[in-house]
């Protein structure tokens, strides 16, 4: 008994084809015309082109009123550093071993900040909640921390 050799990655048309190839070969039809192929592999591409912008959609939604910590402090009129600087003091954000910011669990448990991106290119954003909290704990400091 020989062992299955690992899968090559193949095209979405490489699939596609030997999926169309396989199914009529199990209906005993043996010559599939090229224009068959042709328009499994065309509804095919529209399939996965509608899944991601579907995908693109949903990211969207899900962020649409996040912003990011630089937009943050424009909106509350206080520099970009000088906010970073309030996130880390209030326990949302620290900086990680390459020095880039992160979010603390409590932070994202708390629904403050989410991060955004894959591993090596995350970056923070705060949502409406944190961007509203942030906003309280600051006006509540006397806003002493933007006069400057």
């Amino acid at each position: 008994m020989s062992k299955k050799e690992p899968r090559k990655s193949s095209t979405l048309a490489e699939r596609t084809e030997a999926r169309t190839r396989r199914f009529f070969a199990k209906a005993g039809i043996l010559r599939i015309p090229a224009s068959v192929i042709a328009l499994n592999i065309e509804r095919a591409e529209q399939r996965a082109a509608r899944k991601a912008e579907e995908r693109a959609e949903e990211l969207r939604a899900r962020y649409a009123n996040h912003m990011s910590v630089t937009a943050a402090a424009s909106e509350l009129g206080i520099p970009r550093d000088r906010l970073f600087t309030v996130l880390r003091r209030e326990g949302w954000l620290y900086r990680d071993h390459t020095r880039k910011w992160k979010a603390t669990d409590k932070a994202v448990s708390d629904g403050w900040i989410v991060m955004r991106g894959r591993e090596a290119v995350a970056w923070p954003q705060l949502t409406p909640a944190g961007r509203a909290e942030i906003e309280r704990r600051l006006g509540t400091s006397g806003n002493n921390e933007s006069a400057e």
